[in-house]
């Protein structure tokens, strides 16, 4: 079935997954049913239909908490992530997709990390710009808590983005969150980013 969805066999694709799902719920084998689960949701999802991928995500989701199975866990909390990005539903993917990322770098998945990185810098670049993430740390340097996790939560993403400009604008912030003086810390950065961003931590407003 796999091999039949990268060929973009989908309706067969789908006919396979199912008839595996009842086969492995039949008999019991509840890993590999949110194994199954977790394709024929990802399957679903790439066609469109949404709301069955969810149900079989979250479904997935349970038995893996469920059976004690880590890495089930983090996939289908990524899945969900996946799943509201595409829903345009960013606020919903992001504490989905933090949550994964943490239990991927638990488990020594790098591989994984990245992947749930790039979806969260296209989260981050939805719903946030530069100016928004300067805020942010500006108010961090000001002693706001929670927008210092956050802001250093969006630079960890950005930092895994696979843009280079991106990444250096992760790392140099980040620096500034962890009280490197910003003419140090941004020192790396084109003149005119830098100059932009140091403004934007001077302001008052």
């Amino acid at each position: 079935a796999d091999l039949l969805r990268t060929r973009g066999h989908y309706d067969e694709a789908e006919r396979l997954y199912r008839e595996s799902l009842r086969v492995f719920e039949d008999v019991g084998d509840r890993r590999e049913v949110a194994v199954t689960q977790s394709s024929l949701a990802d399957l679903l999802r790439t066609r469109g239909h949404y709301d069955e991928a969810e149900r079989l995500y979250r479904s997935g989701l349970a038995t893996s908490r469920a059976i004690s199975d880590p890495q089930g866990v983090a996939v289908f909390l990524m899945g969900l992530g996946r799943l509201a990005l595409e829903r345009a539903r960013p606020d919903e993917a992001l504490p989905l997709l933090y949550e994964a990322r943490q239990r991927f770098v638990d488990l020594g998945l790098l591989n994984w990390v990245d992947g749930v990185d790039h979806l969260l810098a296209q989260v981050e670049g939805n719903i946030l710009t530069l100016d928004d993430l300067v805020s942010m740390v500006r108010a961090a340097c000001h002693g706001d808590q929670r927008a210092g996790q956050q802001a250093w939560k969006i630079c960890g993403a950005l930092i895994g983005a696979p843009d280079p400009a991106m990444a250096d604008i992760g790392r140099g912030l980040q620096r500034v969150l962890a009280a490197v003086p910003p003419e140090t810390a941004l020192a790396g950065l084109p003149d005119d980013l830098r100059s932009r961003i140091m403004a934007g931590l001077d302001s008052d407003d």
